[in-house]
């Protein structure tokens, strides 16, 4: 019983490894993946455009605490100094 069902996932694999199935599978995937990029797509764009915008809020931030502390530096060795 145990080799029969070896040589049937055997010829199974074997069958699914031919281009002409590879293809036909191929073939029955593809418009199905198209469905769902196009509905994945609107969303994608938001997450782009968010991801763009944190990127830039986050740059500013950076560049906010760098002249902040600049500032604080100058203050402080001002202090220092008299």
């Amino acid at each position: 019983m145990d080799e029969i069902r070896t040589s049937f996932v055997k010829q199974c694999i074997d069958t699914l490894k031919t281009e002409r199935v590879k293809n036909e599978i191929r073939n029955l995937c593809e418009p199905i993946a198209d469905v769902a990029l196009q509905i994945i797509y609107p969303y994608m764009y938001v997450v782009f455009v968010l991801v763009f915008l944190l990127f830039v809020l986050i740059i500013s931030i950076i560049c906010l605490l760098v002249i902040m502390l600049r500032s604080v530096k100058v203050k402080t060795a001002a202090i220092v100094e008299t």
